[in-house]
């Protein structure tokens, strides 16, 4: 068959290198580059190029199986990473960083502070109570699937330094989404993710790990197999089923048709482009919004705390002025474990709190948003593979990362009686 491929984020990549072994494949981005949300940028320092990542870094081998046999599958090589955390409060003044002791220690003038106290008092009951709520029945305690984060937290009796200066931050960071979003997020879909990475525990948690020489080194043999049949700025504005399959439109007022078709772009990318969908396809992909961010690649450390030793590889920031988008510093030097001259920051949404001079690069990315309708939209994803000649795959059928991008597509191929091993 001739398949059309929408989309060269992970999802689309990996649907299209798995269904061009036996159908004639065509995969169209109307970027001018593939990887979607990975970008490397090489950096030269001297003689030496450092290959420094701005969107997807970071994996684990437990919680990203599916991710693993891909880059098993092409070769990719990766090393250890680090995934220390920070968080650091403008108006007061406040960072510490909880990661290990020598850092917690490091802000001494934060045990003077009773809030302080309070708010690891909290942070060791919800990791003890976290849990259990999670396999309690809803009359013994159990957590309801539309209660959202906000409502636990006041349910939970948790205190402020709590909510503001631990969880709020430690989610607003993990789905890049400001502190007041992540709030109406159902705290039983982030309490599951966290409890899956291991994250409601302090010991034999996994170890995370980078692709080695920069996470888009996986793309050009991602795309290997159909290279001839890869269309960047090729912007496809409309799909409509036809009598006989899939036609497409394009930007340039050009058209093309196909036996069938995968949308793999963001939820509300795909409902704007379908022509006349289905009220379930409607229904469905509105339950998915997403949140813009600007990703800044820059040399300006003053965005990370101000103490050495407190500084971490993640670094969440509460602005002075309030918290509007989610902003946070990833120490590349540290995540990736690179030597360097300089310090590499790339922050998410910066504003104005930048050196201009220090800037190398920006980016703009968006990050999808759950809410309280995410379970029962996401229950129904058999639904819409070969649905009519479409298929969707992206990563917010599941918690929106590279694992669940790669989940998808192979959702897809399995539609299509085929997968990473057939």
């Amino acid at each position: 068959m001739r398949i059309a491929v929408i989309g060269a984020g992970i999802s689309g990549m990996t649907a299209a290198w798995i269904l061009s072994k036996r159908h004639e494949v065509s995969l169209f981005e109307a970027d001018s580059r593939a990887g979607g949300h990975t970008s490397t940028v090489p950096v030269q320092e001297g003689k030496r190029t450092i290959a420094v990542d701005t969107g997807f870094i970071v994996f684990n081998e437990p919680n990203y199986p599916n991710l693993c046999r891909l880059f098993d599958a092409l070769d990719v090589a990766s090393h250890p990473s680090d995934m220390s955390f920070s968080v650091g409060c403008e108006a007061s003044g406040f960072e510490y960083n909880p990661s290990a002791l020598p850092s917690l220690l490091a802000g001494r003038r934060n045990f003077r502070r009773l809030g302080f106290w309070r708010m690891l008092i909290d942070i060791a009951r919800f990791h003890r109570d976290a849990e259990r709520r999670l396999d309690a029945a809803p009359n013994e305690g159990g957590i309801d699937d539309r209660l959202s984060v906000n409502d636990y937290l006041r349910e939970s009796s948790y205190g402020e330094a709590f909510a503001r200066h631990y969880f709020l931050p430690l989610g607003s960071s993990l789905w890049s989404c400001p502190a007041s979003k992540f709030g109406e997020f159902p705290v039983r879909f982030v309490l599951e993710f966290l409890r899956n990475h291991a994250m409601l525990r302090v010991r034999n948690r996994p170890q995370w790990r980078c692709v080695s020489g920069g996470s888009a080194r996986y793309i050009p043999r991602l795309t290997a197999a159909y290279k001839e049949r890869l269309h960047l700025r090729c912007e496809v504005v409309r799909v409509r089923r036809t009598a006989r399959g899939v036609c497409l439109d394009f930007a340039d007022r050009r058209r093309e048709e196909f036996d069938e078709a995968v949308i793999a772009v963001h939820a509300d990318q795909a409902l704007a482009m379908l022509d006349n969908p289905e009220e379930e396809e409607s229904s469905v992909l509105r339950c998915f919004p997403y949140q813009r961010n600007e990703a800044v690649l820059h040399t300006d450390t003053r965005l990370l705390p101000r103490h050495p030793r407190i500084r971490a590889a993640w670094n969440y920031r509460i602005p002075a002025a309030g918290e509007g988008k989610v902003m946070i510093s990833y120490w590349m030097n540290r995540l990736q474990r690179f030597e360097a001259m300089r310090d590499y920051c790339v922050t998410l949404n910066p504003g104005s709190a930048l050196d201009p001079d220090r800037v190398i690069r920006r980016f703009d990315y968006a990050h999808p948003l759950f809410g309280a309708g995410t379970k029962e939209a996401q229950k129904v994803r058999d639904r819409f593979v070969r649905r009519r000649r479409l298929s969707f795959c992206g990563a917010w059928w599941g918690a929106g990362f590279h694992e669940d991008g790669v989940n998808s597509a192979l959702e897809v191929a399995a539609g299509f009686g085929m997968g990473l091993d057939r």
